[in-house]
C-alpha cells in the first residue's frame, strides 16, 4: 500500500495496519454462524445453477456472454472461510467493508445484520473474487473478451499513480477499454483521503474488470429473488 492508502486507513505504517487488524478480530456467535451457514447454502445453490441463469438473461445488456466461461459448480465447491472484525477505539479493518485475502472472506459485524438476501449477495460477490484470484489464466481470457487490456503504468504520471486506491480483491493491474481507451481506475480525491471510500468514483463496478464481473454476477441473484417475490 502507498502512503496515501495508509492515510486513508488512519495508520502511519504497514506494521501499525497489521497490529490494528489483530486488535479488532473476534469470534462469530452461534446465531451469526447459523445465519452465515444459511446464506452460504443459498450462494452455492445460486452458483450451481448460475450457467442456466446467465443463459436465461443473455439478452439483458447487464449480463455478458463471456460470463458463460465461469464454472459455477467449481465456484460452489470452494470451501467457505471467514474472518470477523469489528470497530474498536476508532480502529477498523478496511473501513468495515467486505473483502477477501487469499481464500478468506472478511466481514464486519455490520454485514451480519444484513437481511439474508443482502448478505447472500455479498457472499456471492466475494466468493467470485476468490475464484478470480486462483484462476488467473481464465480471468485474463475473460478480460480480453471484455475488450479490456492491461495498462502500461509508465503512461501514468507520478501524481496519478500515488492516488490509485489499493483494493485487496483485485490483481494489481490497471485496465483500459481497448475500444474507447477509457481506464478502469479508482483514485482518491486527494493525497489525504478521509477513508478508503473518499474516491473519485461512486460506481465501483468500473474500478476493475474483477469488480464488474462480481457486481454483475451478484446482480443476477438479486434479480432472481425479485422475480420470486413478484410471483407470490
Amino acid at each position: 500500500m502507498s502512503a496515501v492508502d495508509l492515510h486513508a486507513r488512519k495508520v502511519k505504517s504497514h506494521e501499525e495496519y497489521i497490529q490494528n487488524i489483530s486488535d479488532i478480530t473476534m469470534s462469530f456467535s452461534q446465531s451469526e454462524k447459523e445465519k452465515i451457514l444459511a446464506c452460504t447454502k443459498q450462494a452455492d445453490e445460486f452458483y450451481k445453477k448460475m450457467k442456466s441463469v446467465i443463459y436465461s438473461n443473455a439478452s439483458n445488456d447487464s449480463v455478458s456472454e463471456y460470463y458463460k466461461l465461469l464454472d459455477g459448480e467449481r465456484i460452489a465447491g470452494f470451501p467457505w472461510k471467514f474472518g470477523l472484525t469489528h470497530k474498536k477505539d476508532k480502529k477498523d479493518y478496511e473501513d468495515g467493508l467486505p473483502h477477501t485475502r487469499k481464500d478468506i472472506i472478511f466481514l464486519s459485524k455490520e454485514q451480519l445484520v444484513y437481511n439474508d438476501i443482502d448478505l447472500t449477495n455479498t457472499l456471492i460477490h466475494e466468493k467470485l473474487h476468490i475464484y478470480q484470484r486462483y484462476n488467473k489464466v481464465l480471468m485474463q481470457q475473460i478480460i480480453k473478451d471484455m475488450n479490456y487490456a492491461i495498462l502500461d503504468m509508465n503512461t501514468l504520471n507520478k501524481n496519478e499513480k500515488e492516488l490509485i486506491r489499493c483494493n485487496p480483491d483485485l490483481d494489481g493491474n490497471i485496465y483500459y477499454d481497448r475500444l474507447s481507451n477509457k481506464m478502469m481506475i479508482c483514485k482518491y480525491n486527494s493525497t489525504t483521503p478521509k477513508n478508503i471510500s473518499d474516491v473519485e468514483i461512486s460506481n465501483f463496478s468500473i474500478e476493475h474488470p474483477y469488480e464488474m464481473m462480481a457486481y454483475e454476477i451478484a446482480s443476477l441473484f438479486y434479480k432472481e429473488n425479485l422475480n420470486t417475490y413478484k410471483n407470490i
